[in-house]
């Protein structure tokens, strides 16, 4: 088998994270409030995930893994590669004993807005699996602008929504990547009903033979900013796992996120921290409960 490949520097985001010039006064201001508050104070006004405890303090979230950033020319760079690996193999690790019980392993990826890398780590999780001998199936569950074909060379359609309202099948519509061990069913014709398609019980009947044919059903998800989707499918796989992107992610939208998950029988397995600088990547270890001890919430 082919080894394991990074996609992609992290993830290049669908908009320009803000960064504008600070102004000498700001600056000032910023110094004074460190020297008077200390480094706790500043980082609780920072609206940005920046740290292991904004996740598992903060959201009372487990961290399954840390993805370092890779900057443009790290890709020739041996260490940094080893690095970003190594990152992805801890993390289908601790992924596999948090989801330990399941018969299969399937699980929804989201996150709490767009640009957080949640499609370019679902590819790459299938590559972690696919190298240990594991048959993967990735599926594109964003009816709406699902993107995930392109992160691994494959076509638009067929695709899952055709599968669920033209009546192609999935043996049809399931296609080869250029990696042995995965297979993807990608979006197909782009609808605007998504909620109501994998709130179905054609999505879940067919969800349910995949995880019988597959060793790991990976399910790429819309952002949940754009609805009960990921919700709808953390149900039918049985886990969701949320990716959160070093200062890029807000805390309080990744809370309210939190908080709205709660109130579904959705299981969260843990949270994947993306495009993190590597000092900080370094002082940031990763943790796992197995899946009888993970939080499991009832909608009353």
């Amino acid at each position: 088998r082919p080894d394991i490949r990074v996609l992609d520097r992290a993830v290049a985001p669908i908009s320009p994270n803000p960064t504008p010039t600070t102004p000498i006064a700001a600056v000032l201001v910023m110094t004074l409030l460190a020297l008077l508050l200390g480094p706790a104070a500043l980082e609780r006004m920072d609206p940005f995930i920046r740290s292991g405890p904004d996740i598992v303090e903060g959201l009372g979230a487990q961290i399954l893994g840390v993805l370092p950033r890779i900057r443009p020319g790290d890709a020739e760079n041996k260490a940094s590669h080893e690095r970003a690996v190594e990152a992805l193999h801890l993390l289908r690790q601790n992924l596999t004993m948090a989801l330990h019980g399941q018969s299969g392993l399937s699980f929804a990826i989201s996150s709490p807005s767009t640009g957080e890398g949640k499609s370019v780590t679902a590819a790459n999780l299938a590559f972690a699996f696919a190298e240990i001998g594991r048959d993967v199936l990735l599926m594109d569950a964003d009816t709406r602008h699902g993107r995930l074909h392109e992160a691994v060379g494959g076509e638009s359609e067929p695709g899952l929504t055709d599968v669920l309202l033209e009546g192609c099948s999935l043996s049809d519509a399931i296609q080869e990547t250029p990696l042995d061990g995965v297979e993807l069913l990608a979006t197909g014709s782009l609808v605007s009903n998504g909620p109501e398609l994998l709130g179905h019980a054609a999505f879940e009947a067919h969800l349910s033979r995949l995880r019988t044919q597959y060793d790991v059903v990976i399910v790429d998800c819309p952002a949940l900013e754009h609805g009960s989707d990921a919700v709808l499918t953390g149900i039918s796989t049985g886990a969701v796992v949320m990716v959160l992107r070093y200062g890029r992610t807000r805390k309080e939208q990744a809370a309210q996120t939190m908080d709205w998950l709660s109130r579904f029988p959705v299981r969260l397995a843990g949270a994947v921290f993306n495009d993190v600088p590597r000092g900080e990547a370094r002082a940031i270890r990763p943790t796992a409960l197995p899946v009888s001890k993970l939080p499991v919430h009832s909608a009353n």
